[in-house]
């Protein structure tokens, strides 16, 4: 019987193929992971549009903080449902409500509190519209710019950053504004360039720390109908657009059809 020897070069050779194989497959198994979240939000949203009220947007659906509770934007109304049963719970007024339609702007975005209150935004104007998650009392919010005060500006992806705090898109007008809860101010955060169409706006999964990066920067995924972008938040007044799609990316909701 012959014996063959492997060189130490060709053996390295293999390790490193393995270890790069190895890599690539984790990599196909987090996209992987992250479409099937999105096909799971998109499915409760499209499950819910066939029980909704003909609403003036397609349902743009957030999950409340209490199991199975979905929140969904109807025309000048906020619906509660059971997202088990897809069942309505409560259909809520929202007073003094405005928008335009698509596509002159993407539809006004929703996004849950800690407490489980939905907060509503208007396309058009910063107004915030909170609904608390017992008694469905809806209060309006005010909210003062510190900026762009002569423009329509309205809200189209809203996203908590902490308990008081809202990072905002304005599909319009393309800008990023962080929203002060408690003293209801909202503050324009400055961008290379417009980000005009953004539909909607979350957060980028958590990373492990890096060295120097104060632990307030958060990477933000803002995404139109038909592309993604990464937005590097520094502290509190400033941003830069990176160059590389979202992995996660936050799906806005599709265009209703006409």
């Amino acid at each position: 019987m012959r014996a063959f020897n492997i060189s130490p070069a060709r053996r390295n050779d293999k390790r490193a193929a393995l270890a790069a194989l190895m890599a690539w497959a984790v990599l196909v198994l987090l996209v992987a992971a992250a479409v099937a979240a999105l096909a799971v939000r998109d499915a409760a949203a499209n499950g819910l549009a066939a029980i909704t009220a003909p609403a003036r947007f397609a349902p743009r659906a957030e999950p409340g903080a209490q199991q199975n509770l979905l929140w969904v934007i109807g025309d000048q109304t906020l619906m509660l449902y059971d997202g088990r049963m897809r069942t309505l719970i409560k259909r809520v007024d929202l007073p003094d409500w405005s928008y335009v339609d698509e596509p002159q702007s993407c539809a006004p975005a929703i996004a849950i509190d800690d407490d489980g209150h939905a907060l509503v935004s208007s396309n058009v104007q910063p107004d915030l519209w909170r609904v608390d998650s017992r008694s469905q009392a809806v209060e309006r919010l005010a909210i003062e710019l510190d900026a762009d005060t002569n423009q329509e500006v309205g809200f189209t992806g809203l996203v908590f950053i902490d308990a008081k705090t809202l990072l905002a898109v304005s599909a319009i007008q393309g800008s990023l504004w962080r929203i002060d809860l408690e003293t209801r101010k909202a503050h324009k955060i400055a961008l290379a360039r417009p980000l005009r169409g953004l539909c909607a706006l979350g957060l980028m999964p958590s990373v492990a720390p890096v060295a120097g990066v104060p632990p307030q920067d958060r990477v933000l995924c803002a995404s139109a109908r038909n592309t993604t972008v990464q937005i590097r938040l520094y502290g509190v007044h400033h941003a830069s657009l990176l160059e590389q799609p979202c992995l996660h990316a936050v799906q806005p909701a599709p265009e209703k059809s006409r």
